[in-house]
């Protein structure tokens, strides 16, 4: 019998001179070794490993996490020196290659003092910083059910836990501490209140959740006209975060399955700089950059697509190229830029996108009276016949805003 651990790491472990005591160790290629007074650890240079083979529990305590590496104490019951070194070991390990700890038979995972899964980084006050936001439009109101939020809440739990609410409510300051009502309160809570205003103060870096949803989509009054209303779910997290090991894979791994649970026909990834404040009280005015769609009033896929998007249907009939500009789920389709830190457009990738489908050109608002405001809708529209008085981008934007 033997004490077997293992640590979960971002980089990889492979020099056997970063070993502890590393004059004690007899190292061939794929395994190292060290013995003492009735005792012996076994380990080696750390393996990469697909998502599916790190545990839950690992998942979301660091990340990033692409490497393990196992070490093996025997026997069961060696003498304190043996222990020692193990420990001794796992430090080390966790240290360099920026690991946890992770104890199967406890089924206990460890952040080492000193590791830090995000180090917030310091402004002057009133100093403008970007936030990197990831939106998905959808047409379904599944997200209103308590078995939906379920899934979603342990989506968070695995893929990024620093996403889950501190506090949360339906009014500033929110009143409910997670910390103290528990996961099955905030869960019937979604279910009663989440098409209401839901105030939700995540932990750092996420800035903030927004929840855009009713229990039906279709076309509404807008100002003086109509315009399609349909779901929308945001998150927004400082794009700092990008700067720092591990976090672009945790989060582009967060992407897909948070999109493969909601289902959209549409979602994009993108920077808006021009922020202020701290989170997760942060400010936008005139200077902040938004997203080309407002909120939940849907008018067509934008034509500039920023990091990343996926595509669902019905657009994945009507823009059947973007298959082969990305990776195909089930039901998706996913497109990406290498560096979300970058400035590359994802047209760069997929083409323009087609002119039958993509948003009218900004300006996308036209004045139809004293404070009302009506969107430009592109020819095809796949969500429902138009209602009368809807207007249609049915040439050059110029035209239709000067006729």
């Amino acid at each position: 019998m033997s004490y077997d651990i293992s640590i979960w790491c971002t980089r990889a472990y492979d020099d056997p001179k970063q070993l502890p005591s590393a004059d004690r160790w007899t190292c061939t290629e794929n395994n190292w070794s060290c013995a003492g007074r009735g005792w012996m650890i076994n380990t080696g240079p750390g393996i990469r490993v697909e998502e599916e083979d790190i545990p839950d529990a690992v998942l979301g305590s660091m990340p990033g996490i692409q490497y393990m590496v196992e070490a093996t104490l025997e026997p069961m019951g060696a003498p304190m020196a043996g222990t020692a070194m193990l420990r001794k070991l796992a430090l080390s390990v966790s240290g360099t290659a920026r690991g946890v700890i992770f104890d199967p038979r406890k089924e206990s995972v460890e952040l080492p003092r000193g590791i830090k899964k995000y180090s917030s980084p310091k402004r002057k006050n009133a100093q403008r910083f970007a936030l990197l936001e990831f939106s998905w439009w959808f047409a379904h109101a599944r997200i209103l059910e308590e078995s939906w939020i379920d899934s979603f809440l342990s989506l968070l739990e695995k893929y990024l836990p620093d996403g889950m609410p501190r506090r949360y409510g339906l009014r500033e300051p929110p009143r409910h501490i997670y910390s103290e009502t528990g996961r099955t309160h905030l869960k019937e809570f979604l279910a009663k209140n989440l098409s209401d205003s839901v105030v939700w103060y995540a932990n750092k870096p996420v800035a903030q959740w927004s929840f855009s949803v009713d229990h039906g989509c279709g076309w509404r009054k807008l100002g003086g006209g109509m315009a399609y209303r349909c779901n929308r779910i945001s998150a927004t997290l400082d794009a700092a975060v990008l700067g720092q090991p591990g976090w672009p894979l945790a989060l582009r791994r967060f992407w897909r399955k948070a999109s493969d649970l909601i289902q959209p026909f549409f979602g994009d990834i993108r920077t808006l700089d021009g922020y202020t404040g701290r989170l997760p009280h942060v400010w936008s005015d005139g200077d902040t950059e938004f997203n080309p769609v407002q909120s939940w009033w849907w008018n067509g896929i934008p034509s500039k697509l920023g990091h990343a998007a996926v595509v669902g249907q019905p657009y994945l009939d009507l823009w059947p190229q973007i298959a082969t500009a990305g990776e195909s789920g089930d039901s998706l389709v996913f497109v990406s830029t290498d560096d979300w830190t970058g400035q590359q457009d994802l047209t760069a990738l997929t083409g323009k996108v087609p002119a039958a489908i993509v948003m009218p050109a900004i300006p996308n608002r036209r004045e139809t009276g004293p404070g009302a405001v009506g969107l430009v809708y592109p020819e095809i529209f796949p969500f429902g016949d138009m209602p009368p008085g809807v207007k249609i981008r049915k040439k050059p934007w110029w035209r239709v805003w000067n006729r």
